[in-house]
């Protein structure tokens, strides 16, 4: 019996403690959706948000304040980033692919081994973006600006980077083989070791660029007013010669006809 009232006793002391020890405890901060994720945040405010490895599939995010924010490794495909307010975002292994951030600001971003293959950055701020080992076979760059960008080693094979600006960008083993750059933007740029094999450099502007002599251009062709750095010399395009042509061969075709009628 004795035992019996020193359980009793014992009971009575520690449950309150206990109480009150769970009630001292922080509740855990909820998140606000859950890992896998294909819902809308278009227009939220989520700067600085751990968001690393979420599923975000097709969701719609468009005009998202995405500063700083962590996305690492997230599931992005065909994800409506247009317009996001993004600078500093950590998009590191993120997979992109066909995803849309036109109008986007990914100023100084972390794209880093990011596979964007099909993406849109239609004149997307990529100003010293990180873009090293991206994949963006396919995409489409067109007036974008990556002034001052690190891409050493991305993947824009067969890109649309018409009018882009890479301006002071470090593009060394870049791959531009196949892309269509017309009017793009080179000075002062590092290409050393990289690749424009079958590129098309219409109008583009390689004033000033450094370290271009391992590069490779083998298959690219201009215009003629590409500007291409001292010591290179590459062909005119196949269609360009032949738009010169037309009007000649036309005028030639129109004096055969007077002088068979004269005859």
């Amino acid at each position: 019996m004795r035992l019996f009232y020193v359980l009793i006793l014992s009971l009575l002391f520690i449950a309150p403690a206990m109480a009150q020890q769970s009630q001292s405890k922080p509740k855990p901060n909820k998140v606000m959706w859950a890992p896998k994720f294909a819902g809308s945040c278009q227009g939220l405010e989520l700067s600085n948000r751990e968001m690393a490895f979420w599923d975000m599939k097709k969701a719609q995010c468009a005009n998202a304040v995405l500063a700083n924010a962590n996305l690492h490794g997230v599931e992005a495909e065909e994800t409506n980033f247009v317009g996001i307010v993004a600078p500093g975002a950590k998009f590191v292994s993120a997979r992109l692919a066909k995803a849309q951030f036109e109008g986007a600001n990914l100023s100084g971003a972390d794209l880093r081994s990011a596979e964007a293959n099909g993406a849109d950055f239609t004149e997307v701020n990529l100003k010293s973006a990180v873009l090293q080992r991206a994949k963006l076979i396919g995409a489409i760059l067109h007036n974008a600006d990556a002034t001052g960008a690190h891409g050493q080693n991305a993947d824009f094979s067969g890109s649309n980077l018409t009018g882009i600006a890479f301006n002071g960008a470090q593009l060394q083993s870049a791959i531009f083989d196949g892309a269509i750059l017309v009017d793009a933007r080179f000075p002062g740029a590092h290409l050393d070791q990289a690749s424009f094999r079958g590129a098309r450099l219409v109008g583009a502007d390689f004033t000033g660029v450094l370290s271009f002599t391992s590069a490779q251009f083998e298959g690219a062709c201009i215009s003629q007013d590409t500007k291409l750095p001292d010591g290179l010399n590459l062909p005119i395009c196949d269609d360009l010669i032949e738009d010169a042509m037309e009007p000649l061969l036309e005028a030639i075709a129109e004096k055969l006809e007077d002088v068979i009628e004269d005859e």
